[in-house]
């Protein structure tokens, strides 16, 4: 993930399995709206292992 030096994501390259295409929806949203990457612990996820806090990259490097 690539962000400015507001934390404002401007882009991401994701490599990995079926969490890919729902991370990638977060990540598109949050460039088109120009969020900080550390909004992803905000973030409340249906029922999705994939993406749920305890395994989701996008929270866990929201936290650094």
């Amino acid at each position: 993930m690539f962000v400015d030096k507001n934390n404002i994501i401007i882009g991401a390259n994701l490599i990995g399995g079926e969490e890919v295409p729902e991370l990638a929806n977060h990540i598109v949203t949050f460039i088109k709206n120009k969020i900080s990457y550390k909004k992803f612990a905000e973030i409340n996820y249906n029922y999705a292992p994939n993406c749920s806090n305890m395994t989701n990259i996008m929270y866990l490097i929201s936290k650094k």
